[in-house]
């Protein structure tokens, strides 16, 4: 248990005795279960305060840190605030990429591409009249 405490004191010590206080709190009474909610709950305020969002990407292939550079530029831009990106491959997307930003999603990949072009070709075709 004393590990524990030292390493509270350590990460949060700068944070301040709040926190702190919170933490032992957590660790004393077993709370496992509701901590990491805790601890996603503060980071989202801290990341609003900061006007920070954060991106979940996922791209087809591994992309280079150039192209994640731009990627993460692009997205910012689009959402008018900073990201802090996460990267990773989902080869289901066959290609392009598929971006969560909070709430926002940016699907740009091959497979939504083929998925609406199967619903379109799918759905009977407009009859229209000529001139009579």
């Amino acid at each position: 248990m004393s590990v524990k405490m030292d390493g509270i004191d350590k990460v949060l010590g700068e944070i301040g005795d709040k926190a702190q206080n919170l933490a032992r709190l957590l660790v004393t009474h077993s709370a496992p279960r509701i901590a990491p909610a805790i601890r996603d709950d503060y980071r989202a305020m801290l990341d609003a305060e900061r006007g920070i969002a954060r991106a979940d990407i996922a791209t087809a292939v591994s992309i280079d840190d150039a192209v994640r550079s731009e990627i993460v530029t692009h997205l910012s831009a689009l959402v008018g605030q900073e990201l802090e990106a996460t990267f990773r491959e989902d080869p289901e997307i066959l290609g392009g990429m598929v971006a969560r930003v909070g709430d926002r999603l940016v699907d740009g990949s091959v497979r939504s591409k083929l998925q609406s072009l199967r619903q379109t070709l799918g759905r009977p075709a407009a009859v229209t009249r000529g001139e009579e």
